[in-house]
């Protein structure tokens, strides 16, 4: 089965997202290609559901949703609210209007019209589908927009299950990582992150920056603020007592650049969170097989901060 290349572009993010929610794309291209099956049309439209529904289950927290439909406009519309949270655009925008009135659609060409009627030919149903891939094609069909769902996701207040397993199949394209830690800009979010080893010392490549470093220290600088979560600063802690167990004790890490983003993460900790396991380490940090001047001057700031 050969895609065309907008296809591609929509298999690609979709991929990115999960393998699940791509092999239902696949396969609907592969239903619209079959020519006996009389009730295609009908399993286009539900493939069409489960994509869209997989989708805004990421996109769209329901905490966000029903914070929306306080909205008396949005009140009894859900798929509404739902797709406005998941493209962060007001009511009245047109790629909003019609993305709403493609996906409301589904469900009518989902279900039978009557057991005694002839059942749809894909004809009725196949333009449909085409709007929708346009939508698609808009939502994730690019690195652009693949950037602009990242940056939709940053902006929640915390993370839910779904998310946090999208974000794992994401972060496989690095630059798509980096892209997230930068923006991430909610504290609400290091704890669930930690739970699920986002921050894991057998994450880190030699020779690769440490994305996640960029969210960390933002987390250490706002430590210093009057009003923090405390455990926010434990956590830390944890992430870099893991670091350097794994570097001394399981696998030594060679990224040199390592140690100079934990130093920094230190400075900015209060003294009272900096134990004698951490200090003790601290040595390992200039024993590497690079210049190791950044690490010296961030030992400095340390010791005078």
């Amino acid at each position: 089965m050969k895609l065309t290349v907008k296809q591609e572009h929509i298999y690609e993010g979709l991929k990115s997202i999960g393998e699940e929610i791509s092999s239902f794309y696949l396969d609907a291209i592969e239903l619209i290609n079959q020519k006996n099956i009389v009730s295609q049309s009908y399993l286009l439209a539900h493939v069409a559901r489960e994509i869209d529904g997989g989708l805004r289950d990421i996109l769209s927290p329901d905490k966000a949703k029903k914070e929306l439909q306080k909205n008396p406009a949005l009140k009894d519309r859900g798929q509404v609210a739902s797709i406005l949270v998941a493209l962060d655009l007001e009511l009245d925008n047109p790629f909003a209007i019609k993305y709403a009135s493609v996906s409301s659609k589904f469900a009518k060409y989902a279900h039978r019209r009557g057991a005694t009627k002839k059942p749809r030919t894909l004809s009725e149903v196949i333009e449909l589908w085409e709007e929708y891939e346009n939508i698609l094609l808009k939502l994730v069909g690019s690195f652009i927009n693949q950037l602009n769902r990242i940056e939709r996701i940053t902006k929640f207040k915390k993370p839910t299950k779904q998310i946090l397993e999208a974000l794992k199949n994401m972060f496989a394209n690095k630059q798509i990582e980096r892209h997230f830690y930068i923006n991430l800009k909610s504290e609400n979010w290091l704890e669930p992150m930690y739970n699920k080893g986002f921050f894991s010392p057998k994450l880190i490549k030699d020779e690769e920056l440490w994305n996640q470093a960029e969210y960390l220290i933002f987390i250490a600088k706002n430590i210093k603020r009057k009003y923090f979560k405390e455990s926010n600063a434990r956590f830390l802690v944890k992430i870099i007592e893991e670091i350097n167990f794994h570097s001394e004790n399981i696998q030594k890490l060679k990224n040199y650049r390592i140690w100079y983003f934990l130093l920094d993460i230190l400075t900015e900790l209060p003294k009272q969170y900096i134990n004698k396991k951490i200090i003790n380490s601290i040595p390992n940090y200039l024993n590497t097989q690079h210049e190791n001047t950044l690490e010296s001057l961030a030992i400095f700031k340390l010791i005078h901060s």
